[in-house]
């Protein structure tokens, strides 16, 4: 038999405790957010190393380009 799930009533000292279906549906929902948080924190770690890698090459490659030339704006001279 599966745990029963507490719920968070406030106040009540003691909150009912519940194993029907819809208890069920909802430790299975909150299981599939738990997962998803879990592969979005990776994602989002995998996603910032990629942008500081971008960052540190395209800095290495400004750095040896050389300056561009600067012309007036056509019509001033």
């Amino acid at each position: 038999m599966p745990p029963e799930r507490v719920l968070a009533i406030h106040g009540i000292e003691v909150a009912p405790r519940c194993t029907g279906y819809v208890s069920r549906l909802a430790d299975d929902m909150e299981a599939v957010q738990l997962r998803m948080g879990n592969e979005l924190r990776f994602l989002g770690n995998r996603l910032r190393e990629s942008l500081r890698d971008a960052l540190r090459i395209a800095e290495s490659r400004g750095g040896r380009l050389p300056a561009p030339e600067v012309s007036p704006p056509p019509g001033t001279r």
